[in-house]
């Protein structure tokens, strides 16, 4: 069953879907470029990544969530996550030099203050998410979650993950020149940006699977009760 994010998400795409939809009632759909009607596809590429950013932060966001209401302690989460947590915290609060008896024995002392912990840690790396490109999402989502890679399940027919890193990437060049003003003559054609809002839709519905999966794979059974001073996400 697909996310709430991944439902948001069609919803966001929507105005991209029907800017391109009104360039067709405007030309009409006999093959061949338009000249001078590049406004509708080029504000259809900066809403499919918009929605594309947008569906990544929901995602996250209920994934701790997820996290909050069925992790007893700590050490269930992975290490990988562990890891880069106490990292920000040592720069964040300024903590002296750690050492690896000191980061285990930060865990231990916290008790359930690990929610919280977790919680202004999680919501400070989502919300420096500036470029939803491949290579902060991967990043992000490892970090946040523990998801090795993104693009695990990216990939259909002949074209593999990386064919997918690629697109995603050259989406974001794209959506940068137009949002900066650096595309100068360069024609935005109805194709291109049909294609953006395919391609989003698509690398949504595969990374989905992966953090449903991922989840899965990481959850434990839930607790009867909150936990006192028990940290909600929002």
């Amino acid at each position: 069953m697909p996310t709430p994010a991944f439902q948001r998400l069609h919803a966001r795409l929507a105005d991209g879907k029907r800017l391109i939809e009104i360039h067709e009632e405007c030309t009409g759909a006999a093959a061949g470029r338009r000249r001078g009607y590049d406004a509708p596809n080029r504000s259809a590429v900066i809403l499919a990544v918009a929605a594309w950013e947008g569906y990544s932060e929901d995602l996250l966001e209920a994934s701790v969530g997820r996290v909050l209401r069925y992790m007893a302690s700590p050490s269930q989460l992975p290490q990988g996550v562990r890891e880069a947590m106490v990292a920000h915290l040592h720069e964040a609060e300024n903590w002296s030099k750690l050492t690896a008896a000191s980061k285990t024995s930060i865990w231990g002392l916290t008790g359930d203050g690990w929610r919280t912990a977790y919680v202004t840690y999680a919501r400070a790396k989502i919300a420096a998410l500036r470029t939803p490109d491949y290579r902060n999402l991967k990043k992000l989502y490892a970090g946040v979650i523990g998801l090795p890679d993104i693009s695990s399940l990216w990939g259909a027919r002949r074209w593999t993950a990386a064919d997918y890193v690629t697109r995603l990437n050259s989406l974001l060049l794209l959506r940068h020149r137009i949002a900066h003003g650096v595309i100068g003559a360069k024609t935005v054609g109805k194709t291109k940006a049909a294609g953006a809002v395919a391609l989003i839709e698509r690398l949504a519905g595969w990374t989905d699977k992966s953090v449903i999966a991922h989840l899965n794979s990481i959850d434990v059974r839930p607790m009867r009760r909150r936990p006192p001073g028990h940290a909600r996400f929002r």
